[in-house]
């Protein structure tokens, strides 16, 4: 197998870390529909839909000359490495900013729930004790 086309160790790495957010996530969702078979292919499309997410976010906070540049580097299949510095050279906060896209991720696909236990919740409130007369002494 060519060696240039394997992912580096990083990329595994960083690829593991966010399948392990997913995992969390859909643990958390606790989805009636998911089952064991469809779990898999549901791992897969969250895991490329975070990919793709993070990408996208990244590259729109490129100048057009740095997207140029990157389409550049791109086009020279450069090293996943390469591109990790390319994009730390151009993106200072980085490792923010890929938090604030994974939070947002996260509330998106979470939002069906929590507006489902915010409704469980208006319906168990209990009514405010009503208030009696107030002795005048």
């Amino acid at each position: 197998m060519d060696m240039q086309n394997q992912p580096s160790p990083k990329t595994v790495k960083d690829q593991v870390a966010l399948l392990s957010f997913i995992d969390k996530l859909i643990e958390v969702r606790k989805d009636p529909t998911t089952t064991a078979e469809s779990l898999p292919k549901i791992r897969e499309l969250l895991l490329t839909e975070l990919n793709d997410d993070i990408n996208r976010s990244l590259i729109s906070m490129l100048s057009e000359k740095d997207q140029v540049a990157l389409d550049e580097l791109l086009d020279k299949n450069v090293s996943d490495e390469e591109i990790d510095a390319f994009f730390a050279s151009k993106i200072p906060n980085i490792t923010e900013e890929i938090a604030a896209i994974m939070v947002k991720f996260k509330d998106a696909y979470l939002y069906p729930v929590r507006k489902q236990l915010e409704e469980v919740a208006e319906k168990k409130a209990v009514p405010p004790a009503p208030i009696g007369p107030v002795p005048m002494n």
